[in-house]
């Protein structure tokens, strides 16, 4: 090697001035995903929900796929929302989403949940249950589940089938509301409201009728 060698700049490698009292604020107690998540690309990532706020509206998820980063908690996001009105779905600890990164401040970012992706169409058609694991391979004890939340869960896929140009809404519960040529109103156990097209009729199917 010369005596003369000059080793070549580095290249690509950023800097920045770091203060003890910056890391304290994005690191410390009570940060949450909008002042630490930070340096994030603009590529969508699979993601799994692993824990659901139904209180504050905030959830926790594990990324399957794209840029990996710590699960702390941030807002949902809606369809439509506001002071006085509400539309949309909560989610639930498994379900599979694609996840954004919209700009807070500075270089920091926060995910944001673009939107959710089915299980599996061949599942939720013939109600299947699902789990990634063998029968007896995880207990189900109360804290065991906790642990795995969104890793190893056992889920029931339910989907109807849908022609082009319908509207569906289901809840996990069993009720559901399809808008197609009619309107079809049904819980779990069958019971229905419906605004027939053919023959213009309004039909009530039930156990009990109080009026």
């Amino acid at each position: 090697m010369p005596n003369n060698y000059v080793p070549p700049p580095s290249v690509g490698i950023p800097t920045a001035n770091l203060s003890n009292a910056k890391m304290a604020q994005d690191l410390g107690p009570g940060a949450s995903a909008d002042s630490v998540y930070a340096n994030m690309s603009s590529s969508l990532v699979r993601a799994v929900v692993i824990s659901v706020d139904y209180e504050t509206l905030r959830v926790s998820i594990r990324t399957a796929t794209g840029e990996e980063h710590p699960s702390l908690p941030f807002a949902l996001t809606f369809p439509g929302a506001g002071a006085r009105r509400f539309f949309g779905a909560m989610p639930e600890v498994g379900d599979m989403c694609i996840v954004g990164y919209m700009a807070t401040s500075g270089a920091h970012q926060t995910p944001v949940i673009l939107s959710y992706l089915v299980g599996g169409t061949a599942a939720g058609y013939d109600w299947w249950p699902t789990q990634p694991f063998g029968v007896g391979e995880v207990p189900f004890a109360y804290k065991t589940r906790e642990t795995f939340a969104g890793i190893a869960d056992r889920q029931r896929h339910k989907l109807r089938h849908m022609r082009p140009g319908e509207v569906v809404a289901s809840s996990s519960q069993g009720s559901d509301l399809v808008l197609n040529e009619g309107v079809l109103l049904m819980n779990r156990r069958g019971n229905e409201i419906r605004l027939r097209d053919q023959d213009q009729a309004f039909m009530v199917r039930s156990v009990v009728e109080f009026h």
